[in-house]
């Protein structure tokens, strides 16, 4: 498998994390408004429960590489394989 060593792929992904955050936080309205009742707090946590009802499961990784090795024969295993760890 080709990739980043394990903590440098944790520390990526926490990046990405925090800048995606940062920027949901950056658009949040300033204003104390209140809709239907709702805090804020609430609202952005059925937005952040939206979301993640919307994010698809991980994949396998160790049952795909057993299902489908990578192959010089088979390259759509490969390719298969480099896909699902992106």
């Amino acid at each position: 498998m080709f990739g980043l060593h394990a903590n440098a792929d944790i520390a990526t992904n926490q990046s990405k994390s925090d800048r995606l955050l940062f920027e949901i936080l950056g658009i949040q309205p300033r204003t104390s408004a209140v809709k239907g009742g709702k805090s804020q707090e609430d609202l952005n946590e059925e937005k952040a429960f939206a979301v993640k009802a919307k994010v698809p499961k991980t994949f396998d990784l160790e049952l795909m590489d057993r299902k489908f090795p990578t192959d010089y024969n088979e390259s759509m295993n490969t390719v298969m394989t480099q896909e699902s760890q992106r």
